[in-house]
């Protein structure tokens, strides 16, 4: 990682034929901006917010670039724990190990850590469902977690993460109810935020599901709609499937059961069906009935 800043901005500046003056304007002296170039002062956040926006360059971007073209360690560590897609409990141990050697070299670095623990909570959760309640060790990371989210003024994006991955594990119904309401409250002022639509998704379906296991079916209907409309803007095949399933049960249509498992054969989830499958079965099997879909 490179950390001479001003130069990597230098040649940016230079490489789209800009001058010093052209990027101050009338907002900075040049005297400062030639003192940065020369990396022989730090911009304050807000110099070099506008530093980037003159020569149209976003903070990720400028980072990738003083990293010689490729993310650093720990955005790609933070990239792969945000964009995890139905991973193998394998997967998460891979990214735990991966945390852990970032954590040695940056121990202060409070972001890694609580993700570091929230896949450590995920994984022994996971190697508990065998039984009829959580491991120790999964009951123990996940009251941990939550109780410093519970402590929180208010929840921000990747505390709501946090929260929609705890919720169906660790609250009673009631609560869960109490919950929903107040991430409902923050969703509603991140409406604009664009890269909030990825987290709503996986928030709709971590409810539905959780309501559908607690055998609260309108409710499950609800937030499965909510994750049906929004999965078909978003054009999350995935989150649109589950939505059919979670809404055939919920309303007991095998059509709409159907038409979940359909869109994951076209697009050869395979781990994904099977997981469904056993959803189905679980509740078909509790309420009599003995319906086989066609690709049983």
């Amino acid at each position: 990682m490179r950390w001479d800043y001003g130069s990597v901005y230098k040649s940016i500046r230079k490489s789209k034929h800009l001058s010093q003056e052209q990027v101050c304007g009338d907002y900075l002296n040049r005297a400062t901006l030639s003192r940065f170039e020369k990396n022989q002062n730090i911009p304050s956040y807000e110099l070099m917010r506008f530093l980037l926006k003159q020569v149209d360059m976003t903070f990720e971007e400028f980072e990738y670039l003083c990293n010689y073209y490729q993310p650093s360690q720990r955005q790609q560590l933070l990239y792969d724990i945000d964009n995890l897609r139905n991973p193998t409990t394998k997967t998460m141990e891979d990214l735990i190990n991966r945390c852990h050697d970032h954590l040695k070299k940056e121990p202060d670095d409070g972001p890694i850590r609580r993700k570091c623990q929230l896949l450590e909570t995920v994984v022994a959760i996971r190697k508990s469902t065998s039984f009829n309640q959580l491991s120790e060790e999964a009951e123990t990371l996940s009251k941990l977690l939550w109780s410093d989210l519970e402590r929180y003024d208010n929840w921000y994006h990747n505390d709501i993460l946090l929260v929609g991955t705890l919720l169906s594990h660790i609250l009673s119904l009631d609560v869960i109810e109490g919950t929903a309401k107040l991430i409902l409250e923050r969703l509603e002022k991140y409406k604009d935020y664009k890269r909030i639509q990825p987290t709503i998704l996986s928030y709709y379906q971590s409810f539905a599901y959780f309501l559908l296991e607690q055998r609260q079916y309108s409710k499950s209907t609800f937030f499965a709609t909510k994750l049906m409309e929004l999965a078909k803007q978003e054009k999350r095949y995935d989150q649109l499937a589950r939505a059919y399933v979670y809404l055939g049960i919920a309303q007991n249509k095998q059509e709409l059961i159907d038409k979940g498992l359909q869109i994951l054969e076209l697009t050869d989830e395979k781990r994904l069906i099977d997981n469904l499958k056993s959803l189905i079965k679980q509740h078909q099997t509790e309420a009599g009935q003995k319906v086989q879909t066609r690709f049983s």
